[in-house]
């Protein structure tokens, strides 16, 4: 369900949500890594790592890493096609 690279949200389903990356994918639980300031009385900062339920209740997906890596790709494509047509 999730892949490493994606960008989630975690947190208990009634209490505060945080973004995050997903770093590793185990069968029952997620490493990630916090992309923004967690707590209100005892504040973590943003990249922390925290082990999170690999469950849809406390995690919801917010974008998923195959975006990025197929808008890595055409960056990447556009930049070779510019080189190509410059050096003609």
């Amino acid at each position: 369900m999730f892949k490493k690279g994606d960008v989630v949200s975690f947190g208990r389903p009634n209490g505060e949500k945080t973004e995050a990356i997903v770093l590793r994918v185990n069968g029952k639980s997620l490493l990630v890594e916090t992309t923004e300031a967690r707590g209100l009385q005892r504040v973590r900062q943003a990249g922390k790592k925290w082990r999170v339920p690999n469950d849809t209740r406390f995690v919801t997906l917010v974008t998923s890493a195959s975006k990025w890596v197929s808008q890595d790709i055409n960056e990447n494509e556009f930049a070779a096609e510019q080189e190509e047509h410059n050096g003609r």
